[in-house]
């Protein structure tokens, strides 16, 4: 048997680095040979490596913000971004920002289909979004920068 380790970046920078080893068949590599207990041990240590990725995908990714409806607020995601990404009831969107990327769909929210959403007027700051009126179609989850993590963003009681 013969373990390939892959190195990867964990996806919320929890853990900066991890191992992936993969089994890939019966190889002689620089005269070193692995016992079956060896292979078994390492097999525990990418499954561990594996789950420890999981997690720190799962578990610190997400923010939340309460928004009274009707209220103007602004959505810290990370600046600079040419386009933004947010999962709501109407599905996913997508808001190009025109300080980046001029085009005609610049500036607005845009339905996964191309269609546009006529959502909430928004506006880029120099932390994020800006929505203006907050209603139900604002609700969802938003993704924060280019790392993966969750804003969620909902109504105040």
């Amino acid at each position: 048997m013969h373990l390939e380790c892959f190195e990867g970046k964990s996806i919320s920078n929890k853990f900066s680095f991890f191992y992936l080893c993969i089994q890939t068949g019966p190889v002689l590599e620089k005269n070193l040979i692995l016992s079956p207990s060896a292979l078994r041990s390492m097999n525990r240590f990418a499954i561990f490596a594996v789950f420890l990725a999981f997690l720190s995908s799962t578990s610190a990714a997400k923010a939340g913000i309460f928004v009274e409806r009707g209220r103007t607020v602004e959505l810290p995601l990370g600046a600079g971004l040419d386009v933004y990404e947010r999962f709501v009831s109407a599905g996913k969107q997508f808001y190009i920002n025109c300080n980046i990327r001029r085009t005609s769909a610049c500036g607005r929210w845009i339905n996964e289909d191309g269609s546009d959403s006529r959502a909430t007027t928004t506006t880029v700051s120099s932390e994020g979004l800006v929505l203006q009126s907050f209603t139900e179609s604002d609700v969802g989850q938003y993704k924060m920068g280019n790392n993966g993590d969750v804003l969620s963003a909902q109504f105040s009681q």
